[in-house]
C-alpha cells in the first residue's frame, strides 16, 4: 500500500511538471527525452527553505523509476511507440551504515520509560505503551505498518500464558503470513499496557491494539515520534535510529 501511495504521488508530481512544461494535459503523446531529463535535473536541484537538498538520491531514483514504469506501460498499451525515459540512468547511492542499539541501550531506554518527565500528559498510559512498543519492535523485528495494524483479534493465547500475534499477508511487505511472539519480559510490558489501556474512556475501535491517548489508532508518524522522544530522554538524540 505504501508503494502504491508513493508511486501515485510521484506520477502526480511528474504530471504537474509536464502539464506546465508542455502547456496542456496531453503531454504523454509529445513528451521528449530532453523534457524527462530536465525533470530529473529539476528534482536534483530542488532545495528546502534552509538551502538543503530536498530529495535524497534514493528518492529521486524511485521517482524516476515511477516515470520509467509509466512510459513502459504506455508503450505496452500502444499509446506511444517508444519511451522518452529509456536513457535515464539512476543516481549513485552511498549506503549509510545502519546504527543499531545494543541490548543494554534498549534496556536503559525501557527502564527510563518509568521515569516521569515534567508536564508529560497521561504518563501511565503513554509510558506503558511506549515501552511495550519498543520491546515488541526489538524482539520481533516488526515493521511500523505491521505494528500499528495489530488487532486484539490477531492475538492467540498459548497454554504457557504467552501470546502469538498473527499478521495477515496483506499487512506484510513480502505477502507472507507472519506469526511473532509476545513472551518473556515483553509479556510483562504487554500486561502493563493493557491495564492502562482499560482506563481510556473513549476508544474509536475496541479491536485496535495500540492506541493514542485520545483512543484512536496510532499512525506511522506517532511511532516514529515516540522512538525519537525516548532517544532524547536518554541523551541519544544524535543517534540515527528509526
Amino acid at each position: 500500500n505504501n508503494t502504491y501511495i508513493n508511486y501515485k504521488l510521484d506520477l502526480a508530481q511528474f504530471d504537474a511538471y509536464m502539464t506546465e512544461t508542455v502547456g496542456h494535459g496531453d503531454w504523454v503523446l509529445f513528451a521528449t527525452d530532453e523534457q524527462v531529463e530536465r525533470y530529473m535535473t529539476n528534482l536534483i536541484q530542488m532545495t528546502n527553505e534552509d538551502g538543503s537538498k530536498k530529495y535524497e538520491n534514493t528518492t529521486i531514483n524511485r521517482k524516476m523509476t515511477s516515470v520509467k514504469s509509466f512510459f513502459n506501460y504506455c508503450v505496452k498499451q500502444k499509446i506511444i511507440t517508444e519511451s522518452p525515459a529509456t536513457a535515464i540512468e539512476t543516481l549513485i547511492v552511498h549506503t549509510k551504515r545502519k546504527q543499531i542499539l545494543t541490548i543494554q541501550e534498549i534496556r536503559n531506554i525501557i527502564d527510563n520509560s518509568y521515569n516521569r518527565v515534567k508536564g508529560e500528559r497521561s504518563f501511565g498510559f503513554v509510558s506503558a505503551r511506549d515501552r511495550f512498543i519498543i520491546a515488541l519492535l526489538t524482539t520481533t523485528g516488526l515493521r511500523k505498518s505491521e505494528l500499528i495494524n495489530i488487532r486484539l483479534s490477531n492475538l492467540d493465547l498459548l497454554d504457557n500464558g504467552c501470546y502469538m500475534i498473527n499478521i495477515s499477508s496483506k499487512e506484510v511487505k513480502n505477502n507472507l503470513n507472519k506469526r511473532v511472539p509476545i513472551a518473556n519480559v515483553t509479556l510483562q510490558y504487554f500486561k502493563e499496557y493493557m491495564a492502562q489501556r482499560e482506563k481510556i474512556k473513549s476508544i474509536k475501535d475496541e479491536d485496535v491494539l495500540l492506541l493514542t491517548v485520545r483512543g484512536t489508532k496510532m499512525s506511522d508518524d506517532a511511532v516514529e515520534k515516540l522512538i525519537h522522544k525516548q532517544l532524547e530522554k536518554n541523551n541519544m538524540e544524535d543517534r540515527e535510529i528509526t
